[in-house]
């Protein structure tokens, strides 16, 4: 593995950790999400991590680039796909959860663009997925 690879891997993991917190601030009661940033942190190999967001996250590139909350409603699930169980969290849910405001869906947005980001430079600096 390069240099260049490790530095986005972890500041791609570095993000979805801290990405992950938001949400269990956003969503205390979740208790769901404390096991979830438990496996991404420490125990799901972040280049599979990697691999799901490409798989399940970059096809909704442009909803994410317009804003389009179907992106959220139709919930690509990519936490069940990381692990292979029960949806873990759902985007639908925390896109409708009354809570949630129109400050913290922008941040949302602002995360899946970070996502978005650390992708192309992943694909742009790995030979081989």
């Amino acid at each position: 593995m390069t240099s260049i690879e490790i530095t986005i891997l972890q500041r791609f993991k570095g993000g979805l950790v801290n990405f992950i917190d938001e949400l269990i601030q956003w969503l205390p009661e979740d208790e769901d999400l404390i096991g979830t940033r438990i496996l991404i942190n420490d125990q799901i190999p972040i280049e599979e991590i990697m691999k799901k967001f490409i798989e399940h996250i970059k096809p909704y590139r442009e909803s994410i680039e317009k804003r389009e909350e179907k992106f959220f409603l139709n919930d690509p699930q990519i936490f069940s796909k990381v692990k292979k169980q029960n949806s873990v969290l759902s985007l639908r849910k925390l896109w409708e959860n009354p809570e949630f405001s129109k400050d913290d869906k922008n941040k949302a947005w602002m995360w899946m663009d970070f996502f978005i980001k650390c992708i192309d430079l992943y694909e742009k600096n790995v030979k081989k997925l």
